[in-house]
C-alpha cells in the first residue's frame, strides 16, 4: 500500500514545519496502531508511507487498507489551538509471485494518484 499525504505542504505552510513533524509522527502512530503484528510500515520520506499487509489476499488487503484510510482520515492533529485534518490517499498492488519491488512500487504509486484524483472530484 502507497500513501500519500494530501496537502501536507500547507500544514507545513499555514502552521510551520513542527506541526508538520507532529503530524508525520501521528501518521505514523495511526498507522503503527493499525496494522497487525505480521503487517510492516514504513515512511518513504517527505509526505509517503508504505504498509506490507502479509497474509492477506487481494480482498482481505483492500478491506484492511480501507480500515487504515479511515482511521488516518477521521484524525486530527491538535496544534495551536487548532485541529488540524489528516487526509490520505492509498494505492494497491497486489504482490505476485515473480513481481520485481519497482514494479509493485510504480503499480501503487499509479493507483495512490487516481485515489487521490477521485477523492478530489468527490
Amino acid at each position: 500500500v502507497y500513501i500519500d499525504l494530501d496537502g501536507f505542504k500547507s500544514v507545513n505552510d499555514d502552521f510551520g514545519h513542527e506541526a508538520g513533524d507532529r503530524m508525520l509522527s501521528l501518521v505514523a502512530e495511526i498507522l503503527r496502531s493499525s496494522i497487525r503484528q505480521t503487517d510492516y510500515a514504513a515512511r518513504l520520506g517527505g509526505d509517503e508511507f508504505a504498509l506490507l499487509l502479509t497474509h492477506a489476499n487481494s480482498e482481505g488487503g483492500k478491506c484492511r487498507s480501507n480500515y487504515i484510510q479511515q482511521q488516518l482520515n477521521f484524525a486530527k492533529l491538535e496544534y495551536g489551538g487548532c485541529k488540524v485534518p489528516i487526509r490520505a490517499s492509498f494505492g494497491i498492488a497486489e504482490i505476485i509471485s515473480g513481481s520485481k519491488l519497482d514494479e509493485i512500487l510504480h503499480q501503487a504509486d499509479r493507483n495512490m494518484y487516481l485515489n487521490k484524483i477521485l477523492r478530489r472530484n468527490g
